[in-house]
């Protein structure tokens, strides 16, 4: 049996997969986006988790012998947004999420440092606002206070498998998606960061999505239901 996790926009879903059979349950909780100021878009990547938690304890009511049975975890998500974690893995912030608009300054900014054809061929992507990196900018600028607290950087289900590996880490997809990584390379964009001023220690190791990026620990094991030891896989956005 195989556990899906998707951290989407609006919802948490999860389903489990009877390799042999098909689907056997699917549950979700929904949330809404927070919009602090126009053109901001943010949520508390806290509520994630809690209601994560209560997915995956409908999951094992509806199917607790399937529930028991899961071999392997893996993850989808939104894509773009910028999630801030210390080094305990607590977030500092919101996350931004892929539709804030804040950060207009910060693509002209980028657009100053980095010519339109090296983007384009390292990262192959335009900045938009609501890219992480653009979203980091805006932070590094106007809250430095939570900038310098900030021990990793990661996307939406990246934040939920570190909390069930204990791990940080992001996979190539979601890295692609945030207009500051390296596609041909398969790694950060380090010329890029350096020359807009970004910390190299904030970014976290990159791998594919079905590499394995640890197991549930014993805390999320508690807290989860879900057995300590279980494989979990990086994910794609």
């Amino acid at each position: 049996m195989l556990l899906g996790i998707d951290i989407g926009t609006s919802s948490v879903k999860a389903m489990l997969l009877d390799e042999e059979n098909g689907r056997s349950y699917v549950a979700a909780r929904e949330y809404d986006v927070v919009i602090p100021k126009k053109g901001f878009a943010e949520q508390d990547p806290e509520t994630w988790w809690e209601l994560l938690k209560e997915v995956l304890s409908e999951l094992k009511y509806k199917d607790g012998n399937g529930f028991e049975k899961i071999s392997s975890i893996g993850f989808s998500g939104q894509m773009h947004g910028l999630v801030m974690v210390d080094k305990d893995g607590r977030p500092v912030r919101n996350a931004i999420l892929w539709l804030d608009q804040r950060s207009e300054k910060q693509l002209d900014e980028i657009k100053e440092q980095v010519s339109f054809q090296e983007m384009v061929s390292t990262t192959h992507n335009r900045p938009f606002t609501g890219f992480a990196f653009p979203s980091l900018l805006w932070v590094k600028e106007n809250e430095p206070e939570v900038y310098d607290r900030c021990y990793k950087i990661m996307h939406p289900k990246d934040f939920i498998r570190l909390r069930l590996t204990g791990r940080f880490g992001s996979d190539m997809s979601d890295a692609s998606s945030s207009s500051g990584f390296n596609v041909g390379g398969r790694d950060w964009a380090w010329d890029i960061m350096r020359r807009m001023g970004i910390d190299e220690d904030k970014l976290p190791e990159c791998h594919e999505a079905t590499e394995p990026a640890g197991a549930v620990t014993a805390e999320a094991a508690k807290e989860t239901g879900l057995k300590e030891g279980v494989t979990v896989v990086f994910g794609s956005g």
